[in-house]
């Protein structure tokens, strides 16, 4: 398998393990928290933690923890950082 090979399969397992989670996510918290008002609370704050957590990991850590350098692209992290915290 070509390295462009191996790196498409990593990330399609990526999506489907990220895809997993999500679900395990929202089917734990449907069994934990019946009312719909209170779900919905306990989900946006997991999320909006979980979400901030990464904002703030991508502004303190180094690049070079962030990932490898074969993995980088030099452009795509400012922007896509910028882009986030404009939103």
């Amino acid at each position: 398998m070509t390295c462009l090979g191996a790196r498409a399969q990593d990330a399609w397992r990526n999506r489907a393990v990220s895809f997993s989670w999500v679900v395990v996510f929202l089917l734990a918290t449907h069994a934990s928290f019946p009312d719909a008002g209170v779900r919905a609370s306990v989900q946006y704050l997991f999320v909006v933690t979980l979400g901030y957590g990464h904002l703030l990991g991508a502004a303190v850590l180094p690049r070079s923890l962030a990932a490898p350098a074969s993995a980088r692209s030099p452009r795509a992290f400012p922007l896509s950082f910028q882009a986030v915290t404009a939103a």
